[in-house]
């Protein structure tokens, strides 16, 4: 409000933010608020607003967060392993025997597609949305590859 009321002075006064220089600029202000009292109210009144706004942001943001920690206590009293699992965090990079073995069956695009693959993100593999359709069109038959314990069940 207050960079809308009172732009910053300018040595150069050909341009301003706004567009041209408004040499009347302080004569409608005062048009507008009569008093520096009355300025100085308003902008008491901001700041009361603003921090009235921010408390009540800090305080929803509080509350659920006391919330969550309510829940996820309730959950190690009631299942240990589901409370370990929804806390554990594991290396997006560790691969297991059985992902390795299943790695050397691909080669080139396909193996370096299932490598750079980390677990839990969003899928590198899919097509990037843009605003024109590619010249091929939109490959249909296009299938991720298979992992091995999928492989083992005949589908």
């Amino acid at each position: 409000m207050r960079a809308a009321l009172y732009p910053p002075s300018r040595l150069d006064r050909s341009t301003a933010p706004t567009g041209l220089h408004r040499p009347d600029a302080p004569a409608a202000l005062e048009r507008v608020i009569t008093s520096r009292e009355a300025h100085e109210t308003i902008q008491r009144a901001w700041v009361v607003f603003s921090k009235a706004k921010r408390d009540a942001r800090e305080a929803e943001l509080k509350r659920k967060f006391d919330c969550m920690k309510r829940a996820m206590d309730d959950l190690e009293k009631t299942d240990g392993r589901l409370y370990r699992i929804a806390t554990s965090k594991p290396d997006p990079r560790a691969t297991d025997e059985e992902t390795q073995e299943m790695l050397k069956q691909y080669r080139g695009v396909e193996k370096r597609a299932m490598e750079a693959r980390i677990e839990g993100l969003f899928p590198r593999d899919l097509r990037i949305p843009t605003d024109t359709p590619s010249r091929d069109g939109w490959n249909y038959d296009w299938k991720p590859p298979l992992k091995t314990s999928e492989k083992s069940e005949g589908f």
